[in-house]
């Protein structure tokens, strides 16, 4: 009799099923028929990873502070959820309604659910998980406008030209502004990253995903930043405590710059209505990209070569970027991109293009001096 028990055991679990479908299901776990292979919360990041998510190092960054948040509060208020198979949709709700209550965005809180439903989504196969409890905690309503970071007008720029400031914070400034260039980008710039009249180097957004080399053309504005430069010796980057410290706190050199872009810009804020919305500043580091890809548009620098030098889609570009204002005035600093892209790859005319490089960066002076020296002539 003991003997017989201990046979059926594995089977009394169908006794309860709800409908066939269940009960077929048990019989075959049971009769071992289905792999199901335990993945403890632990060890779940570690198995994501090993998926070879296509995600950028910034997204994996996102999904990992999710992950890792979720997994705090269970182990708070869900004891016994040890493994990823033991997460019900009762779980994920009620997790995702407190971080709702701690105060976070629409837009933060889609980015955690979304960050869940992606990583059990690709552990479902791998581990033999019945279903993904996300699928069923529905994704927040944003409200009010869509927070995009604008660019900087003629004036704006003008300051931040005129700010008195530390050179390598000025050169950082221009690394986005005259290239476009992230921040972290712009931190980990190395002196063999220069060279042939470009700057070239690998976007650490899309690292992960694309092998692909970004080329932007140095113009004279960011040349003479650069120049000014003392190289040391023992370091490979640019500007080597802006990389130290971004590499010990990014938070910090980003609100540090923030802080310096309002002091020439002052700080807007936009419109946030709707519950959890969280207002912020019209500018910040992000608004130089945006700016470089506007006046490089306006100069008329095509799209497939804009979206390659900004390491993005010509879609992106589109949407995010550019804001044309055509009754705005043109940023001189920027006006000279396509010349400046023509003279680096050495296309038709180089020298009428060279010699109009050089005459837009004169003084009215210096012009008149040359003028009347060639009509003696």
């Amino acid at each position: 009799r003991s003997e017989a028990e201990k046979l059926a055991e594995p089977y009394a679990a169908t006794t309860s099923a709800k409908d066939t479908a269940e009960a077929v299901q048990q019989i075959a776990r049971a009769k071992e028929l289905i792999d199901s292979k335990v993945l403890s919360l632990t060890d779940a990041w570690e198995a994501f990873e090993n998926t070879r998510p296509s995600a950028g190092a910034g997204t994996m960054g996102l999904y990992k502070n999710s992950f890792s948040r979720f997994k705090d509060w269970a182990a708070e208020n869900r004891e016994s959820i040890t493994d990823m198979a033991d997460i019900d949709e009762q779980a994920a709700c009620d997790w995702l309604a407190s971080e709702w209550r701690s105060g976070i965005s629409a837009s933060t809180y889609n980015d955690r659910r979304g960050s869940m439903l992606t990583i059990t989504n690709a552990l479902l196969k791998p581990y033999r998980l019945q279903v993904n409890p996300w699928t069923q905690a529905e994704r927040k309503k944003t409200a009010g406008k869509q927070q995009h970071r604008l660019p900087l007008s003629r004036e704006h720029v003008q300051k931040l030209l005129d700010a008195g400031m530390k050179q390598d914070v000025k050169a950082i400034m221009l690394l986005a502004l005259c290239a476009g260039m992230r921040l972290k980008d712009a931190a980990f710039l190395k002196w063999s990253d220069i060279g042939g009249g470009f700057i070239t180097y690998t976007p650490v957004k899309t690292k992960t995903t694309s092998a692909a080399k970004v080329q932007v053309p140095v113009l004279p504005l960011l040349a003479k930043t650069l120049e000014g430069i003392e190289r040391e010796e023992d370091s490979e980057y640019v500007m080597p405590r802006l990389a130290a410290w971004y590499k010990r706190c990014s938070t910090g050199i980003s609100r540090m710059l923030v802080r310096e872009l309002h002091k020439i810009t002052g700080k807007s804020l936009q419109d946030a209505t709707g519950k959890g919305k969280v207002a912020r500043s019209e500018y910040g580091f992000h608004s130089l990209r945006h700016t470089f890809c506007t006046e490089a548009a306006r100069a008329g620098v095509p799209a497939t070569l804009l979206a390659a030098m900004a390491g993005d889609t010509i879609a992106t570009i589109d949407k995010f970027y550019i804001k044309l204002d055509l009754s705005a005035q043109p940023i001189e600093q920027l006006a000279s991109i396509k010349s400046t892209l023509s003279l680096a790859t050495g296309s038709s005319d180089r020298e009428r293009e060279q010699l109009k490089q050089l005459a837009d960066e004169l003084s009215l002076d210096e012009v008149r001096k040359i003028l009347k020296a060639y009509s003696k002539k």
